[in-house]
């Protein structure tokens, strides 16, 4: 009778055991889903933490960081360098988008900028005229392109920053408009984290020149 009962209430401390590592184990599962969907979302809109990159490092397979990024000292996009003598940081695009800004106020302002540069006999200032407001060129002490008859502009962009995606079809409307006077070399910048990936990806592709 003795051994029957200790034998009954050694099943049921096995069965106790069982339950219990059952709720230790589902316990565990929950509280590591909690933990990874509490990480914060990677955030929209080229809006996020900086990538600390070294420009010119390898970062995977043949492609490297531009070099031009450092030369110029870009540390956000949009930013547009005219010859390798003006610098222009920045954009009116996204104010068109959300209906700050008439539109084509951006379109205007790169063509009255690149009117400046080229000269008053260029065909850009066929076309140019005031607009409501204008962006601010800064000056850049150094020689410029090597680039001809044409108006060299180098636009630095980050695959994940807003602005730049609202800049680039005006800019790239523009050189389409303007093909004999001027080109556009597309300078994938990163800015954000992932960009370094994404820009070997995009200029493996051709939509980024370097």
């Amino acid at each position: 009778m003795a051994k029957k009962q200790e034998g009954g209430g050694m099943q049921k401390m096995l069965a106790l055991g069982g339950i219990l590592l059952i709720v230790i184990l589902l316990a565990g599962a929950y509280f590591a889903v909690k933990q990874l969907s509490s990480r914060p979302p990677t955030p929209p809109g080229g809006v996020g933490p900086s990538e600390n990159v070294t420009p010119g490092a390898p970062q995977g397979g043949n492609y490297s960081i531009s070099p031009l990024i450092m030369e110029f000292g870009i540390s956000s996009t949009p930013v547009l360098v005219f010859n390798c003598e003006y610098l222009r940081e920045g954009t009116f695009a996204t104010k068109e988008v959300n209906y700050q800004l008439p539109e084509g106020t951006e379109r205007q302002d790169i063509i009255n900028e690149l009117c400046m540069i080229a000269g008053n006999e260029s065909s850009f200032c066929a076309v140019q005229r005031s607009t409501v407001v204008q962006g601010a060129l800064v000056t850049l002490n150094r020689a410029s392109c090597p680039s001809g008859a044409k108006v060299r502009v180098y636009a630095f962009s980050s695959p994940s920053c807003s602005n730049s995606g609202n800049q680039r079809p005006i800019l790239d409307s523009i050189a389409q408009d303007f093909a004999a006077d001027m080109e556009v070399v597309h300078v994938c910048t990163p800015i954000y984290e992932g960009d370094a990936e994404t820009c070997a990806r995009l200029v493996a592709s051709g939509a980024y020149n370097e």
